[in-house]
This record gives C-alpha cells, structure tokens and sequence, in this order.
C-alpha cells in the first residue's frame, strides 16, 4: 500500500467524521457535495434515513467504477445498519456517525489488511482529538482489535472494511464507520 493512498485513507476518515457531524445530520432530503484533497475528488451523499450506507455504496460500485474519485455515503439515521459478521448495527439516533468510504483501488491482497488497520487507527485518533478538545472530559479509551473503540467501557465505534470486484484487477474498497456519540446506553 502506497504511502499517499495510506495518507489519503487518513484524511479521507477525518473528513467523514467531520462531515456526518457538521454537514447534513439534521437536513432534509438528500443532499450532495463535492470536494478535493491532494487531487482527489470526493463526491458526498448525505441521507436523512437509508437502509445502510455500506449497502448503498456496493450498490454505486457496480454502476460507477470511476477513476480517482471517491463517494462518501452519510446518513442522518440508517433502518438496516450492518456490522462486521453480517450483525445489526444500531443507527436509530440521529447525531451518530453513519458513513461508508469508498475509493478504486487496484488490489494487492495483502494490503486489505493494512487498509483495515490504517482505518482503526484513523478512526481511534479522530475519536481521541475529538476527546481531547471537549472540555473537562477524558474519557477511558481502548482499542479492541481490529475495528471496534471502546470508551469508558462501552463499545462506541465500529468499523469494516469490503473489497469487491470491478473488472479484472480494479476494485472498489468501501470503509463502514460507525460512531456512537449520542448513544442510550
């Protein structure tokens, strides 16, 4: 894995949290943006309600397959959330993070891995910046190894990693992110 694409997953990861909680949590309609980093474009959708961000992005994958642009999937709340091992993931609360990333990706097998770590890790240090900004709170934070950060005791993100196929060597590589921020405990 490249270092640019590692760099690329990083700030693409910051961006998502960023943007499900400043951009569209409580919008109605779907919205859509657009940006660039370091050259690549990053096309948003923003749901108010979807059945899961992770679905909807395999779903683009099969018809839009375009070089050098990446598709941010967000939503407000999802009906059908799914986690790792095909598990329900609770995303009834607005103010939460429900998002997929997704990006072309021309595959060595041997970097899903990686992906999978570098987007933990990216995960885990937005969560610990969020964290470390909020005044008087400095919550317990863990990792549980390799997707899923755990605060205060309490399993507060989530997130898994797809690979599937394009044509030949292409594929898509799409990122569920899960982030509990308002969750009922």
């Amino acid at each position: 894995m490249s270092k640019q694409l590692i760099k690329m997953i990083l700030v693409a990861i910051l961006l998502v949290v960023h943007e499900s909680v400043t951009f569209g949590m409580d919008l109605p309609g779907v919205s859509k943006k657009e940006f660039t980093i370091k050259g690549t474009k990053i096309e948003q959708i923003h749901f108010p309600e979807i059945d899961s961000t992770q679905v909807f992005s395999t779903k683009e994958a099969i018809v839009s397959s375009t070089e050098n642009v990446w598709k941010l999937v967000t939503a407000t709340m999802q009906t059908a959330g799914i986690g790792t091992h095909n598990r329900k993931w609770r995303s009834d609360i607005p103010g939460n993070v429900y998002a997929s990333l997704s990006f072309p990706w021309k595959l060595d097998w041997g970097d899903a891995v990686v992906c999978e770590k570098v987007s933990a890790i990216a995960v885990f240090s937005t969560l610990k910046t969020f964290f470390d900004i909020v005044p008087n709170v400095r919550p317990d934070m863990k990792f549980k190894w390799p997707n899923d950060v755990i605060v205060d005791g309490k399993k507060i993100s989530g997130l898994m990693v797809n690979i599937l196929p394009i044509s030949g060597e292409s594929h898509q590589c799409t990122i569920g992110i899960g982030i509990n921020f308002k969750r009922r405990w």
